[in-house]
Order: C-alpha cells, then structure tokens, then sequence
C-alpha cells in the first residue's frame, strides 16, 4: 500500500473474485450491471464514491493490482503534472493509462464515454487530453526495475519475489 498524505482515503472498486488482501479497504458501491466490469465501470464507481464523501474528495487515483513495484512518489507526481486535469503514468516509452489521477469532475464525460460503449482506458485517456508522466525506474534492493512491472503469470509473480529478495 502506498503511504502518502494524499492517500487518506483508499477504496477499492473490485470485481468479485477470490483474493485475499492483506488490508481491507472499503469496497466501493459497483458500478450498475448495465455496464461491462472493466476498468472504466470501476473508476465510475470510484467517482461516485468520491462523490458521497464528506468533504467530497476532488480527484481518485487508480492502479492495476498486478504491479507490485508502484512506486512510492506516484500520486505526487501525478498531481503535480496535472494541471488539475487527469495524468497517467509511462515508462520506458510506454504508457500505462490504468495507473492514473483522474477529476471526479469528469465524471459526466466519463458516463457518455461509458454510454457510447467505450471501453479502452487509453482511448478515454486521450479523449480527455490527459498528460502523460513519465516515471524513472525504482531501485529494490539492487536492482532497477519497471515501476510499473506487471506480474500477470506464475513466472511474473515469481520474478517479482526475486526482485523483492535481492
């Protein structure tokens, strides 16, 4: 979990699956059964969660669950590229539009988006003009790794916990 004054609130916009987190977060309430389950229904939820807050929260940040190496200045650096309009996340000449600070002011572009049947968090990304934020490599242990390094299969997992032991 990353641990950063901006992060006084952190909520959860899940699939039902069977994972076993080390914390629990409040889960945030699904977005309607009208639309697929994907990341953009998830950060619709998120906005709308945002929205029921007290004081309202201004903005969310989502991330993937498969990259373990976020680093830990990510939503800093997010904000500070923003220009109060969303930001996402790039390295090594890729970006990684999941990982992103997104205005909860977008949330009416966000459910025409969602209504016209888009689906690619990138293609929404750009709709919007958000600005990409390159990230360096982290260093773990001795070695520079992908902050944004995804561990989709049993190898990527078990590459990561050699990362996290060297």
């Amino acid at each position: 979990m990353l641990h950063h004054p901006l992060h006084r609130r952190l909520v959860q916009t899940v699939q039902v699956r069977h994972r076993r987190l080390p914390f629990r977060p409040p889960v945030a309430t699904p977005p309607p059964q009208n639309l697929p389950q994907r990341p953009l229904a998830g950060l619709l939820a998120a906005f709308d969660w945002a929205g029921r807050q007290d004081p309202p929260v201004e903005a969310v940040v989502s991330v993937s669950t498969d990259t373990p190496f976020l680093p830990a200045n990510l939503v800093a650096r997010l904000n500070a590229h923003s220009d109060d309009g969303a930001a996402i996340a790039s390295s090594e000449g890729r970006i990684h539009p999941v990982v992103g600070l997104w205005p909860v002011a977008l949330r009416p572009v966000l459910e025409t988006a969602l209504s016209e049947r888009r689906r690619s968090v990138e293609k929404f990304a750009r709709l919007i003009e958000a600005v990409e934020v390159p990230f360096p490599h982290v260093t773990i242990g001795s070695r520079s790794v992908d902050p944004f390094f995804n561990a989709n299969t049993p190898g990527d997992l078990e590459l990561a916990r050699e990362i996290l032991q060297s």
